[in-house]
């Protein structure tokens, strides 16, 4: 099989997300990011929604504990008043080699993993220490789970 490509590299602006953030147990993250998905689209629409486009989010993942801090959200123009429980995310200004997903969203973990262990490792890039995403727009079902999605990775210049 080969080895996955970048479709581009884009240098993103910083930006505001808003979102429900929560901690998962790697070990069950594609059993509880569903539901947390599900949970944040009741909160649908928010003020200032800058696009239509949403995106997962993964900030921290902690190999030691076994954890994954990961956000579900929307990007904002500026800061807004949120509901209950949902918060914002400011991703800083970036690098990203970005990458195409086609398919099942539930087969995104299995190219994330051909991104950071074949493609980065074999590439000489190095990956930035900030949190990486998931990009859904039009091209994404989210009623069957289909599409593309776009998984943008923060590299270093």
């Amino acid at each position: 099989m080969p080895i996955i490509q970048p479709i581009r590299f884009d240098d993103r602006e910083a930006f505001v997300l808003a979102g429900l953030r929560r901690i998962h147990s790697t070990a069950s993250a594609s059993d509880s990011i569903p539901a947390q998905w599900q949970d944040f689209v009741s909160h649908l629409p928010l003020e200032n929604e800058a696009a239509h486009a949403t995106y997962g989010v993964t900030i921290k993942i902690d190999d030691a504990a076994n954890t994954l801090d990961y956000m579900a959200g929307i990007e904002v123009t500026g800061k807004v008043p949120l509901p209950k429980g949902l918060v914002l995310l400011e991703p800083a200004s970036a690098r990203y080699a970005v990458f195409l997903h086609k398919g099942s969203v539930a087969d995104v973990p299995t190219t994330m993993q051909a991104i950071f262990t074949d493609w980065l490792p074999q590439s000489g890039i190095i990956r930035a220490e900030s949190p990486f995403f998931e990009r859904y727009d039009e091209r994404f079902n989210p009623e069957t789970g289909e599409g593309e999605i776009e998984l943008w990775i923060p590299v270093r210049n």
